[in-house]
């Protein structure tokens, strides 16, 4: 195997780690948006939910209770 092929077989594996590494970084941030979507729509839920309360309403069932999540997810992630 001549020393040229090596050189551009060894740049290929760089190639292919720097790409590794930026993959990895991408899925990182991306972890970081869901994660602050859900804080904000975790919060957005109690505060919701708080609002049911002082209403003297209630969440009826577990139904209602994921129309509610879905909505309020729905909006955080869509902002």
């Amino acid at each position: 195997m001549g020393t040229q092929q090596q050189t551009c077989e060894i740049n290929q594996l760089l190639k292919t780690f720097d790409a590794l590494i930026q993959l990895s970084q991408a899925s990182f941030d991306y972890q970081l948006v869901l994660t602050d979507i859900w804080i904000k729509a975790f919060s957005e839920l109690t505060r919701e939910l708080a609002s049911y309360e002082a209403k003297g309403e209630t969440i009826e069932d577990w139904r209602q209770f994921l129309e509610v999540w879905s909505n309020i997810f729905d909006r955080e992630f869509y902002i």
